[in-house]
């Protein structure tokens, strides 16, 4: 028998980074797992840039030693143009234009013996003084697999 778990989160405001690479928790967009369970999640982001040299940075966080984090991660900038691509692992690159831009996440996370939270994060790719900014209405989904 399968037990069913759906969660979701989305950014209730604007959330914003400047000067910073470190990469941060988006606000709202946190989900909560069991450890030795499988989840499905999906991420869309919408983001804007104030200025070309800083960039993005987009990445994952999960509990500590999990069996398995499998993920995409594709941006789109505007005019739907694909820019980045990256397969579980820490996406990041300049942007040649400023303005909305989305990004959508996708994987599997297999769980191990650590329960903990599933969460996407952002950064600027060069630091400086242009913010890069996570917009409201951004979301998370969170499926059980197992």
């Amino acid at each position: 028998m399968v037990t069913i778990q759906d969660s979701a989160g989305f950014s209730a405001a604007d959330q914003s980074v400047t000067s910073s690479t470190g990469l941060v928790n988006i606000t709202g967009m946190v989900a909560a797992v069991e450890a030795n369970r499988a989840y499905g999640f999906l991420v869309e982001i919408q983001f804007n840039l104030a200025g070309i040299v800083s960039g993005f940075k987009f990445g994952v966080s999960a509990p500590a030693s999990p069996t398995n984090l499998a993920y995409t991660i594709d941006v789109t900038a505007s005019g739907l143009t694909i820019v980045g691509l990256g397969l579980s692992a820490t996406i990041a690159a300049a942007l040649a234009t400023t303005g909305l831009h989305k990004v959508t996440m996708r994987g599997v996370l297999e769980n191990g013996a650590n329960a903990g939270s599933l969460v996407p994060q952002f950064a600027q790719n060069v630091s400086d003084g242009s913010a890069i900014t996570i917009k409201r209405g951004s979301f998370i989904r969170v499926w059980n697999l197992n």
